[in-house]
């Protein structure tokens, strides 16, 4: 089962592996957010040309 319906909405249902990933990208999102209000600097492989960002698609990513 994937989600349910109820007079309340939709309630959804990850598995293991979903939501050990959902947990780890809203840790990633949360230290690059406290990192950039402390004002400190992306890591030199991690910069993004301002002039063309498309040009800086990281396939690792």
């Amino acid at each position: 089962m994937v989600a349910t319906y109820s007079n309340n909405g939709w309630t959804m249902y990850t598995t293991n592996a979903e939501a050990s990933r959902q947990t780890e990208m809203c840790m990633i999102y949360n230290e690059a957010w406290g990192n950039a209000k402390r004002g400190i600097p992306l890591a030199d492989e991690e910069t993004v040309s301002v002039e063309n960002p498309q040009n800086s698609f990281d396939a690792k990513a």
